[in-house]
């Protein structure tokens, strides 16, 4: 939630793939507050777009709470949320809403569209296709729901061009978990440089791995694994009252000590019971995930350099218990923002190393010449062809979908 990453690809959906470039264009610390009040609305809501609308007011004092913003700073903050949201979209709000905050979300969408277009000398006449994930406010499979908020229509409209959007919903619909839905664009990289047996492990909000074992679609096989950043960056924002909204490059946590009670503090109560040990296809969100009760009495430095150890060690147990061939992966690809968090890498290596095979390859997607930050961004182009083609976007053992099955709603300019 901190901002647009935003790719060009030129792709058939299959095999041709050629990075265009991309960018990340960050949204103000106002906006950032606002998504997860939304966030906050849309959970105790249930995925209800109008019960959230009504919770909005309760959610923005609940949230606005724990970052222990006080009431006289309180009055303040709403002002500058009016007062941004009424200069985004020409309104005239007293208060901040939902529904403003969703609109607005669209907008910064079209912005980060166009920005990225000029940057690269070009129009949107000169695109076919947008792949529009929208801003995931609420994801619970077991209740049918994967929320992304977003105005696939309202987008389409604007920038004339067709937008490709609600990729998961038919996924859970036939029995699917609706993630990870990236492992097709992973599958198409590892065979484009044919790396395979290889693992794609993205470290973002919740890491999520992509295994694939050889060149055979159906031997890809991807998970969510737990948690990246998401705990993290919910400490650190607590600590500072939303100043702060990560550990650039972890240069706190690199100040601190992995406490072993700590860790079995977050083992016992950071995640539902028993996902670690649970086989694929698997998926979290972020409000799956918990900081313990008493975990705050640790100094934030240590705290901080035990959530990173917890990142690691979830990956590598997730990784261990649901393949038991990785002592024969040749290659362990690293992407997404997580990595650059220097205790992450550390622990993750350090876990792993155990269990590796010697000759094991570890790389950063961008030694391999991809766009590490940009992946993501990437992989909805790439679904979105896949999805204007009719092409599968998930498969059983990417997200327990019952069978094979595209996916994706096509928005034409009106």
């Amino acid at each position: 939630m901190d901002g647009v990453d935003a790719a060009l690809l030129e792709t058939d959906g299959e095999t041709h793939l050629v990075s265009r470039g991309g960018s990340f264009f960050p949204y103000p610390r106002i906006f950032q507050i606002l998504l997860k009040v939304a966030e906050w609305a849309a959970r105790l809501a249930q995925g209800d777009p109008l019960a959230a609308e009504s919770l909005f007011s309760k959610s923005w004092r609940a949230y606005t709470t724990r970052l222990q913003i006080h009431d006289a700073e309180l009055t303040a903050l709403e002002q500058e949320a009016c007062h941004y949201l009424n200069e985004q979209l020409s309104l005239k709000l007293a208060k901040p809403t939902f529904s403003a905050v969703i609109q607005c979300s669209t907008h910064l969408h079209r912005q980060a569209c166009e920005r990225l277009l000029h940057q690269q000398g070009l129009n949107t006449s000169d695109i076919d296709l947008i792949g529009y994930h929208g801003q995931t406010l609420y994801h619970n499979p077991p209740q049918g729901i994967s929320w992304q908020a977003g105005d696939g229509q309202a987008l389409a409209n604007a920038l004339r061009v067709n937008v490709i959007g609600h990729f998961r919903q038919q996924d859970i619909d036939h029995g699917g978990q609706g993630a990870p839905l990236t492992p097709l664009y992973h599958y198409a990289l590892v065979n484009h440089e044919t790396l395979y047996p290889a693992a794609i492990i993205n470290c973002g909000g919740i890491a999520n791995v992509s295994v694939v074992l050889s060149g055979a679609i159906g031997d890809l096989n991807a998970f969510d694994a737990g948690p990246g950043n998401v705990l993290l960056d919910r400490l650190i924002s607590q600590a500072t009252g939303g100043l702060k909204r990560y550990d650039h490059d972890g240069e706190l946590a690199l100040r601190g000590t992995v406490s072993c009670d700590g860790l079995a503090l977050l083992h016992a109560h950071a995640l539902p019971a028993g996902f670690l040990n649970q086989l694929p296809p698997k998926s979290l969100d972020s409000h799956d995930c918990h900081l313990p009760e008493g975990f705050e009495q640790l100094a934030l430095e240590d705290a901080l350099a035990t959530l990173a150890a917890f990142t690691a060690d979830c990956l590598v147990k997730s990784l261990l218990n649901a393949f038991s061939n990785t002592r024969h992966l040749k290659h362990v690809i690293l992407a997404g923002g997580g990595w650059y968090n220097a205790v992450i890498l550390r622990e993750f290596k350090h876990r792993l190393s155990a269990h590796m095979n010697a000759k094991i390859q570890i790389s950063s997607a961008s030694q391999l010449g991809w766009q590490q930050d940009l992946l993501e961004a990437e992989a909805f182009a790439y679904l979105a062809k896949r999805s204007l083609l009719g092409l599968t976007l998930s498969l059983p053992l990417t997200t327990g979908i019952h069978s094979a099955k595209t996916g994706g709603t096509c928005f034409y300019p009106q």
